[in-house]
């Protein structure tokens, strides 16, 4: 299962700035590789800015079935 980073997640990915049902979608860190809930949460936790993965690199992982 792909481990998603970030503040406050809860178990389908959701974190302390985006919680609303449908707030389920985690982002791919370009430079890293890492999945975070959303970018403010990789802002707060990385000691540089967040730049989303290129679009044929999985970019985009649902935290409810965890499938890229």
């Amino acid at each position: 299962m792909a481990l998603i980073n970030g503040i406050d997640i809860d178990n389908q990915g959701r974190c302390v700035h985006y919680h609303e049902e449908n707030d389920v979608a985690c982002l791919k860190r370009a430079q890293c590789g890492e999945y975070y809930a959303c970018y403010l949460c990789h802002d707060a936790s990385e000691n540089h800015h967040f730049l989303a993965s290129d679009k044929n690199d999985s970019p985009v992982l649902c935290g409810v079935c965890r499938h890229k």
